[in-house]
Formats: C-alpha cells, sequence, structure tokens
C-alpha cells in the first residue's frame, strides 16, 4: 500500500469552501516524499485540489497508477515549480467564482468526458421523472471534468457562494443530444428544466473505517470524493411550448 502524508489539519467531513480549487491531467513525473516503505518517483495523474496551510500552498495530488486512498496533500516544494507553473498554480485564486471556475483549462480525455455525460444526462432525466420535490442532485464527476464543461460559461451565484448559475447552451462540451432537458409522455405532455441549473463542486472524504496492522487498531487510508452538487427545478411544459 502507498504511504501518504496525515492531512495536517484536517477537518472532518467536507471542504466547504474550495477556494484555489482546479485540476488536469499530467505526465510529470516528480520525486514524491521520501519514506521508509515507498522513496522513490512517482508521476501526478493530475490535482484535484489545493489549500492553505500555515501560509503554505498544499495541492492535494492523485498518484498516477496508485489508488485514491493514495491521494496525498503535498507542498509545493514536492512537486517543483515545473509542475505547478504547468497547472498555473504559481496564481493564486482568490474565492472568486468565476476565477476559481476558469483560471485552468484541465485537459480531461475524451472517454471521461464521455462517461461524465453519460451520467450527468441519466441524472437530469431522473430528476425529471422523479416524484420527489428535493432540487438538489449529487452526482460523483471529477472536478476537472466539471471545470472543463464550464469552462468561461455560467455567472456567479451571488446568494451561494462557490456556486455557478448555468444555462442549457452552457452544458454544450457535454454534447448531449438535444432533448437532454425535457420528458414527454405519448399525449405530449411532460417537464422541462427550469433555467439555470445551480452547480457547485463539493469535495468530500471516505467514511472512515478502522483496520488490523500489526495486531493493532489504525484508521484505514481515506480517499478524496469529487462531487457536483446541481440543483435543476423543474416545470410542466408540452409539445407546443418545446416548438
Amino acid at each position: 500500500m502507498a504511504t501518504r502524508k496525515k492531512r495536517c489539519g484536517h477537518s472532518e467531513g467536507f471542504y466547504r469552501d474550495l477556494n484555489a480549487l482546479t485540476t488536469g491531467e499530467f505526465e510529470p513525473s516528480i520525486k514524491k516524499r521520501k519514506t521508509k516503505i515507498l522513496p522513490g518517483f512517482y508521476t501526478v495523474e493530475r490535482i484535484i485540489s489545493s489549500r492553505e496551510r500555515e501560509n503554505e500552498m498544499q495541492y492535494l495530488v492523485k498518484w498516477k497508477d496508485w489508488p485514491s486512498s493514495s491521494c496525498s496533500w503535498e507542498p509545493a516544494n514536492h512537486l517543483g515549480e515545473e509542475l505547478i507553473s504547468y497547472v498555473h498554480f504559481n496564481i493564486y485564486l482568490s474565492a472568486n467564482v468565476s476565477r476559481n471556475f476558469n483560471a485552468c483549462t484541465p485537459n480531461p480525455s475524451k472517454e471521461r468526458i464521455t462517461s461524465s455525460t453519460e451520467i450527468f444526462a441519466d441524472a437530469v432525466l431522473g430528476r425529471l421523472k422523479s416524484k420527489c420535490l428535493e432540487p438538489k442532485v449529487n452526482i460523483h464527476m471529477d472536478h476537472d471534468i466539471f471545470r472543463f464543461v464550464v469552462k468561461g460559461k455560467g455567472r456567479e451565484a451571488a446568494d451561494f457562494p462557490g456556486s455557478l448559475l448555468l444555462e442549457k447552451a452552457d452544458f454544450s462540451r457535454f454534447n448531449m443530444h438535444e432533448y437532454w432537458w425535457y420528458v414527454l409522455n405519448s399525449n405530449g405532455e411532460g417537464r422541462t428544466v427550469h433555467f439555470p441549473i445551480r452547480a457547485k463542486p463539493v469535495l468530500r472524504w471516505s467514511a472512515k473505517q478502522y483496520i488490523l496492522v500489526n495486531g493493532c487498531i489504525s484508521l484505514a487510508p481515506q480517499k478524496p470524493v469529487e462531487i457536483v452538487s446541481f440543483f435543476i427545478a423543474r416545470e410542466q411544459a408540452n409539445k407546443d411550448r418545446l416548438l
């Protein structure tokens, strides 16, 4: 099992304010911190998030060919200036939503985008057909995919820090079928999404689990869980309104 650094100052549950959060896929190999078990060079698959601790920037790294439970918070000097510059982390991002979402251009693969597209489209369809009045839909989606989709699009939700308001056209990078935003029955009656959709990326951690290590009870490695919360309002519709 890969070793990882204890998350210093990590609060339980959520990192609610994802200030300076940016992700992307990278190939540069850098030297991970020296450990007694797995010293050496590792390849950064992508950087999930960033945070500031004691006036030092730290980056949540997903290591290539290692499970998500091996993700670790790394200071900048463990990653090297070249990698930090490569992902534009040399520019500190404020809490301003438009800068957070648009300052870096992640480059996710077509396969990952297609997978997220299908998940999102299915979630919207489920919301339109659901009898539940709750508009919130949580979707497991890598945050670099989300940032790729919304880069340069949407507007800040003034009453909801960290959220974006997205119109129908703002989802064009998902390349969904043209009828993704409504559902009709055989009589031409149904529901449509009431735009804008409010969206917010949320970083969680997997539930705590204790394991036996050399006969002692120890906390098992936790893994980051990337979620995007979409608030999807609905309205009644018919075929005439859609024409």
